[in-house]
């Protein structure tokens, strides 16, 4: 729990500090996407396109250099850019999250197939926490991203079967672990 809250005050720590890329970084962005892919990356805020790097450098740090894995890691949460979240809506969703985790996600609409339409009044920030990652391959999708990528993106927030010794399996809890720590 002491953990957790430490966690999120980091977090509250990055939003705060967030700034525009520096020529590293974009470096970074124009090695790893293409230009459609670079013009969703520019989509997020600030404060997300540094945790799409932070992210990357966790993968990278650890001797991960695999291009699906690390674009993958730039563009899953590029769903969340489909509806405008404030900061209240970030905060609700966490607290939610954690006091309630199953009826959050009834909010969210798990099972259902949502669109960003669907995020709306106090279910928002439920309902793009629980569909982003669909949003996010899809809008991937369309800016020409490869097939593998948008998998994990998918299902970058899935439970993964222990058993599953699948390649997508492997990279999906690589980049599980690196989003979880930034």
């Amino acid at each position: 729990m002491a953990g957790s809250r430490f966690y999120r005050v980091k977090q509250l720590w990055w939003a705060v500090t967030a700034r525009p890329l520096s020529p590293t970084e974009q470096a970074i962005i124009d090695q790893l996407l293409n230009a459609a892919e670079r013009e969703l990356f520019g989509r997020f805020s600030f404060n997300d396109q540094q945790h799409s790097l932070r992210v990357v450098a966790l993968l990278r740090e650890a001797g991960h250099t695999q291009s699906d894995l690390l674009k993958s890691a730039l563009l899953h949460d590029i769903g969340k850019t489909a509806v405008n979240l404030t900061v209240l809506d970030r905060c609700l969703v966490v607290l939610g999250s954690a006091v309630a985790p199953r009826r959050s996600q009834k909010w969210g609409g798990a099972g259902q197939n949502w669109t960003p339409a669907h995020a709306v009044g106090w279910r928002k920030p439920f309902v793009v926490k629980q569909h982003h990652p669909a949003w996010s391959a899809q809008m991937a999708e369309a800016a020409g991203t490869a097939a593998p990528v948008c998998a994990l993106i998918r299902h970058h927030q899935a439970i993964i079967p222990p058993d599953d010794h699948t390649e997508e399996a492997r990279l999906l809890r690589l980049h599980q672990w690196a989003d979880n720590l930034s």
